[in-house]
């Protein structure tokens, strides 16, 4: 699948780019997170009543503010050392299209998520953080291609 050759990249786009992708990455990883500890902070608990679900809600919400910062600079990171040549080569391809740049996000931050936990623990623990990170690694590269090229498709 091919984009159109019409869209062009300036510094300032690409500087924008990698900013909102960091950070819709780390968005995406906080509520990601959020979600995961609610549900399991609930159903986990000695019994899942309405309450203990509030509770659950209430503490992941403090997570988010915390995860959310962190998680983009590390997603900051990820987009200079793998994300930038990997755009710049599917930039070089004529593969501009928004889909093209959620599926190089989201395998991307899979692919580096599951090999840098595998170098330091299971295979089982590598599949499931690559997992979890393939939404954020899409809405990365959703909100840089939407930031750097503009709302063409």
């Amino acid at each position: 699948m091919t984009g159109t050759g019409e869209k062009t990249l300036s510094a300032e786009g690409v500087a924008l780019g990698l900013i909102a992708g960091a950070a819709a990455g780390g968005g995406a990883v906080a509520v990601e997170a959020y979600l995961l500890l609610a549900v399991f902070g609930w159903v986990g608990g000695p019994a899942p009543t309405p309450e203990a679900f509030v509770q659950a809600l209430i503490f992941g919400f403090g997570l988010i503010v915390y995860i959310g910062p962190i998680a983009g600079v590390v997603f900051a990171i990820g987009l200079v050392i793998v994300g930038l040549p990997a755009w710049a080569l599917l930039h070089a391809l004529q593969w501009r299209s928004r889909r093209a740049a959620m599926a190089a996000g989201a395998v991307l931050a899979a692919a580096t998520t599951g090999v840098l936990t595998l170098a330091n623990s299971s295979l089982g623990s590598a599949a499931l953080f690559a997992l979890l990170l393939f939404m954020p690694g899409a809405a990365a590269g959703w909100a840089l291609h939407r930031t750097s090229y503009g709302r063409a498709p």
